[in-house]
Formats: structure tokens, sequence, C-alpha cells
């Protein structure tokens, strides 16, 4: 039996039995509650400070040295202390155009233009996050995008104090409790610009996703 072609199809009439949309499939996303996800608005992580200008220019300090062990009457030693190694970083600025017909904007009947607004937003905090964490820690062992004022990458193993030490801050060993704990003596033994000790307190870790377990 041959099948029928005419009469009243939704083919041949659309309008009549798809006449608009029933729902738009917004995303939403629920990053932010993902256990200890990272902000580059967190303080612990992301030391925050005002700029004035275009960028900000900055030195580092030398530190005054240890004190040293002076005989009765014997002449006291001077020591310098002094600022250097001056950097310039410009601020960094990102943009996006999102043209919006005025027809479209006040003929919308699904709640685009708010959603918009919505997405401009979420989209802003995913880039300063994604770019504050790419191009600080993401960039540590590299030194392509951001270096210390001595022209090292961060995590490097040759930095140079402003008094002329070598001081070590690199560790390339995969994440293992044993390498954990070298990596936390490390930074109770590391050195300041003079030379002397300084130490730091192993506070915490940042890892991928992956490796939070």
């Amino acid at each position: 039996m041959a099948n029928y072609t005419g009469g009243h199809t939704g083919e041949l009439s659309p309008d009549a039995v798809l006449t608009s949309i029933d729902e738009v499939a917004w995303e939403e996303f629920t990053r932010e509650q993902v256990p200890s996800y990272l902000s580059a608005l967190d303080s612990f992580f992301f030391k925050q400070g005002p700029t004035v200008g275009v960028g900000i220019i900055w030195d580092e300090d030398s530190n005054v040295g240890e004190f040293n062990k002076t005989a009765e009457q014997e002449e006291i030693l001077s020591e310098d202390t002094f600022i250097g190694n001056q950097k310039t970083k410009l601020s960094q600025k990102y943009t996006k155009k999102i043209p919006i017909s005025d027809e479209a904007f006040r003929a919308d009947m699904v709640g685009k233009r708010d959603k918009i607004g919505f997405q401009v937003g979420d989209r802003a905090r995913v880039t300063r996050d994604r770019v504050g964490i790419l191009e600080s820690y993401g960039d540590a062992f590299n030194g392509s995008i951001n270096t210390t004022p001595d022209g090292s990458s961060l995590a490097s193993a040759s930095h140079t104090s402003l008094k002329g030490f070598t001081v070590d801050n690199l560790e390339t060993g995969s994440l293992t409790p044993d390498n954990l704990w070298t990596v936390t003596n490390a930074l109770a033994q590391q050195e300041g610009q003079d030379g002397d000790p300084g130490s730091h307190d192993f506070e915490g870790i940042l890892v991928p996703f992956t490796l939070y377990k």
C-alpha cells in the first residue's frame, strides 16, 4: 500500500504543530562547589594588592644579615642593606563584545537577554581564575610568562639573591609522601636574600583535581 503524501502534515504546515520553543536548555555549572576549588580571589594562594597606573613596579630588599660576634673593643663591621632588581609588570586587559539589536532586546520572550548578563559574569570569573592560575603557578617551572626579579622562573635551582647567593627552590619529584616531605624540608631551610636562614612553614598544597584524592 502506498504511503499518503498529501493532506495536512507537520511537514507541510510546521507552524501548525511547532509554533514556538517550549524551553531553553541554559547551561548552569557548580564548579565553585567542587572541594577546595581555587579562585584567583583566594588570598592564601594569590596575594592581592592595589595598582596605580597601568602596571606595578617593585624592587627586592636585601635584608640586613645575621649578627657578627664581636670581642671587647673590636671594630664593629658594617653591613650593606639595599633594594634592587627592579621589575615592571603591566596590567592585562580582557574584553568581549556581544552586540544585541534593539529589536532582539525588546522582543525577547525566553529570557535570553537576562541570561547573557549572567553568562558574561560567569565567563569573566572563569577567565580570571584560569588565566590567574596558568600564568602564575602554571608557569612556575618555565618562566615563559613571568619571572622573578633576578630573571629566573618562579621555581628555579639557580635564583641569585641581591647579595650574590644562589638560592634553590626547585623540586621536580612526583607527588608522593616522601617527596612532599622533601619539599617541606626545603621550605624550612629556605635562605633569605642575605644568604642567611629564612625558612617557611608548609601550609598549603596546590594540585590539579585529578590528584585531590
